[in-house]
């Protein structure tokens, strides 16, 4: 399995006004670094609590269709599935009919659950033989929202911790004698309850 982004988020949640208050930067000669380090710091908030933050898309790649009636979605929260595709074994990508499965956005993860047929049996994936590898592809949209107020206020504050850490420390560096960290240890509390009920793909 693997996941490629199809579409980036089109804002950061944490604008460069936002992140200087934070930072008490009043001069403007910083506002590139610092713009950097929102980006960053938002990739790395995503990557801890294993949320998207804001809306954008991506590419979910499996070798095969699951052996049950469910698939599970990485990147939540889920907020919509554009399109299920499958490549047949000596074939071309092939979208698999939106009538076949529902969509449930509210859950973490979010899943696509195969429909009952017409006569009440079970659904079915598609049967073909796929190629060797990544034979599957979901794009789905993710994150909490297009807006920096969408966002879970814990993830915004993990943000800020890191903008300021960054800001202040341009190299790695170990925090405290007794117990070094290369992060403000309020980063991984705040990011630890946004990721407890998630599992990693």
């Amino acid at each position: 399995m693997a996941l490629k982004i199809y579409s980036a988020p089109a804002i950061e949640p944490i604008t460069l006004g936002e992140a200087k208050m934070h930072l008490r930067v009043d001069q403007d000669e910083d506002n590139a670094l610092i713009q950097q380090l929102i980006t960053t710091s938002r990739v790395d908030v995503e990557t801890l609590c294993l949320h998207k933050l804001i809306t954008q898309t991506w590419d979910y790649y499996l070798d095969g269709f699951p052996g049950s009636d469910v698939l599970e979605l990485p990147c939540p929260p889920l907020q919509s599935v554009t399109a299920v595709y499958y490549t047949p074994d000596g074939g071309v990508e092939t979208t698999f009919a939106s009538t076949h499965y529902t969509v449930d956005a509210v859950s973490e993860p979010g899943k696509i659950y195969l429909k009952t047929t017409t006569g009440g049996g079970q659904g079915y994936w598609p049967s073909n033989i796929l190629i060797p590898y990544n034979g599957v592809k979901v794009r789905f949209v993710c994150g909490y929202g297009a807006a920096g107020t969408n966002v879970d206020s814990r993830a915004i504050q993990a943000m800020k911790l890191l903008i300021g850490h960054y800001y202040e420390n341009r190299e790695a560096v170990f925090m405290g004698r007794t117990n070094p960290s290369l992060l403000p240890q309020g980063v991984y509390d705040l990011c630890w309850d946004l990721r407890a009920s998630v599992k990693e793909f």
